[in-house]
C-alpha cells in the first residue's frame, strides 16, 4: 500500500512520461544532421607533414609535431607562437602539459623527450626516458606529473614525469600500438588502438585491461567520451566503429561512400554530440553520434558534411 502511495506522488509530479520525453527530444534535436563546418584559423610554421596535435588540458594552446624535426607551441586564439620552436629528430607524437610549459616529445629514436618552454627563447632539454623497444607513437599527460606513452613495440607505459621512471606498463596488444586517447573526465580511463585489430580500455589506477574491443580493420585512431563510457575508432578500411564499453558492445559503424581511404584521426567533441574522423583524402568527416539507428541513440551517421583542406594544406 505504501509503495502503491509513493507510486501515485511520483506520477503526480511528473509532467512527462519516458516515451514523451525522448520523442519532445526527438522533434528538437537535428538528428544526423551536423551544422556545417567553418574553418577558422591556419596556423602555419610546418613545412612539411603534421604527424601530430595535441591540446592543452584547456585548450588555449596547441602543440604541432612536423616531419621537418621541429615542435610548435601555439597560441590557439591569437595564433601567435608561444615558444621557439622544440627540435625533435624523426619526431611523430607530442603532448603539451596543462600550462603550456612543458612538451613531451617521441618518435622514431624509441626515447620521450621532455622539453621545458618556461623561457620562451630557451628550451631546454629536462628529462630524456627510455623504456620503449619500438617507436613512440603517441603520448598524453594525464595530469602534470603523470605521462602515457603508446609505442610501435606495442606497450603503453606510464611514466613519472619528475623522476622519469615508469610507474606501470600495460601489456596485451599483438601488434604496434598506434593509437592513444584518454577520457576527459575521468583521467584515470584510457584506450589504446593497434594493428592488431582491436581497440582495448585500461584503467590507470589497477594496470589492468578493462575492456578489448574487435575492429574491421587495423586501428588507427581511437577517441573516447568524456565520461568514459563510449569509444570510436578510425580503421584502416575508412570505417568508424563505435563501442558502449558499459555494455561491452558494438553500437555503430560508419561506412563512407570510398571504399579506399583509411581513417587516420578520429576526436570526439567536449559534449560528446558530434565524433570528427579525419582521412587520407584530406577530408573531415563529421559524425552524428545521436542519429537514430536501432534500438540505441548512440549509432554512427557518416554526415554528408565534409571540410575539405585547403590545397595549400594537402
Amino acid at each position: 500500500m505504501a509503495k502503491a502511495a509513493l507510486q501515485a506522488k511520483v506520477n503526480a509530479l511528473t509532467d512527462l512520461s519516458m516515451i514523451e520525453c525522448i520523442d519532445r527530444c526527438k522533434a528538437t534535436l537535428e538528428y544526423a544532421n551536423p551544422p556545417e563546418p567553418l574553418w577558422n584559423k591556419d596556423l602555419k610554421g610546418h613545412t612539411q607533414k603534421v604527424y601530430d596535435v595535441s591540446f592543452s588540458s584547456d585548450c588555449t594552446h596547441v602543440a604541432t609535431a612536423g616531419q621537418e624535426g621541429l615542435v610548435f607551441v601555439t597560441n590557439v586564439y591569437t595564433g601567435l607562437k608561444t615558444a621557439k620552436p622544440c627540435k625533435a629528430s624523426f619526431v611523430m607524437a607530442c603532448a603539451l602539459n596543462s600550462n603550456a610549459k612543458l612538451v613531451a616529445t617521441g618518435g622514431m629514436e624509441n626515447t620521450i623527450t621532455m622539453t621545458s618552454i618556461a623561457t620562451p627563447l630557451e628550451p631546454t632539454t629536462k628529462k630524456q626516458m627510455t623504456g620503449h623497444e619500438g617507436y613512440i607513437s603517441k603520448l598524453a599527460f594525464v595530469d602534470d606529473g603523470q605521462l602515457l606513452s603508446t609505442s610501435g613495440d606495442g606497450l603503453a607505459i606510464l611514466w613519472d614525469v619528475q623522476t622519469g621512471q615508469q610507474k606501470s606498463v600495460f601489456s596485451g596488444h599483438f601488434g604496434d600500438c598506434n593509437a592513444l586517447a584518454l577520457a576527459a573526465d575521468k583521467p584515470g580511463i584510457f584506450a589504446t588502438g593497434s594493428a592488431d585489430r582491436t581497440a582495448r580500455v585500461w584503467d590507470v589506477r589497477t594496470g589492468k585491461c578493462t575492456r578489448t574491443f574487435e575492429a574491421s580493420d587495423e586501428v588507427n585512431a581511437v577517441a573516447l567520451f568524456p565520461n568514459g563510457e563510449g569509444l570510436a575508432t578510425g580503421n584502416d578500411n575508412g570505417q568508424t566503429h563505435f563501442f558502449c564499453v558499459k555494455s561491452n558492445a558494438l553500437v555503430g559503424t560508419g561506412k563512407p561512400k570510398n571504399l579506399k581511404i583509411r581513417c587516420m584521426s578520429i576526436a570526439i567533441g567536449r559534449s560528446g554530440r558530434y565524433t570528427y574522423a579525419g582521412m587520407t583524402t584530406g577530408q573531415m568527416l563529421v559524425a552524428d553520434t545521436f542519429a537514430p539507428g536501432g534500438r540505441s541513440a548512440s549509432s554512427m551517421y557518416i554526415s554528408s558534411h565534409m571540410l575539405r583542406q585547403k590545397s595549400s594544406l594537402s
